[in-house]
């Protein structure tokens, strides 16, 4: 099994932020939001907060792809909300999204005060992601919403670079060393479970869902 190799917690250098926007997430991200929007309902007052927003691009594919909620998207990284700022610029979403500086693990939002918390490849920069899914599950009203993605650490690093080649092989090196190290940063799904047991007030179910990851989607119980 290959060990988990922690990587830098904030891409925050503008050469980072760069060459993770210019990456080609547009599969994936409509991907997300559609196996989101098949798991969950979402009502045309729903309160969303999105964390690790990055540059935002997944707020403006579900805007695209639905008509309803309000998003907060959230990240650590002043140059990625810098980012995903001026992508609003050039999107008619009118006041459905708006992204603030935060830490995702640490929000200092109000305790159950949305309906969905929703997070993409923002567990395996994290190093204790129990800190990040015990804030989500704070965030959520009784009953409310989560929906988790991430990548998943493959077995081997021989599998890694497998990976990266058939996912990154038109991006530069510099793009394919921030897939490579985000690979050997991700956790299992065993992993993921065994976190997640640690969570009373929350019912989750984790799966893999592609051959680079897994979703966590689950309920906020009564308290």
């Amino acid at each position: 099994m290959l060990a988990r190799t922690l990587e830098p917690e904030v891409m925050d250098a503008v050469e980072e932020v760069h060459a993770y926007d210019t990456m080609n997430h547009s599969q994936v991200n409509q991907k997300f939001v559609e196996d989101l929007l098949t798991c969950f309902k979402i009502q045309p007052d729903s309160r969303i907060v999105d964390l690790g927003t990055g540059t935002g691009l997944i707020p403006l594919e579900f805007v695209r792809q639905s008509s309803n909620g309000t998003i907060t998207g959230l990240d650590l990284s002043a140059e990625m909300i810098q980012a995903a700022r001026k992508h609003l610029l050039t999107h008619a979403v009118g006041d459905r999204i708006e992204f603030q500086q935060a830490d995702a693990t640490a929000t200092l939002l109000p305790a159950e005060s949305y309906d969905m918390v929703m997070s993409n490849s923002i567990v395996h920069h994290i190093p204790e992601p129990l800190n990040l899914f015990v804030e989500a599950t704070r965030l959520l009203k009784s009953g409310g919403q989560m929906f988790v993605r991430d990548l998943l650490r493959p077995d081997s690093a021989e599998e890694v670079e497998k990976l990266v080649q058939l996912h990154a092989a038109n991006d530069t090196e510099f793009q394919q060393q921030l897939l490579r190290q985000s690979l050997h940063a991700a956790l299992t799904v065993s992993e993921v479970e065994s976190i997640l047991n640690k969570i009373p007030d929350l019912q989750p179910k984790v799966v893999q869902t592609s051959d680079r990851h897994w979703t966590v989607t689950g309920q906020k119980g009564s308290t």
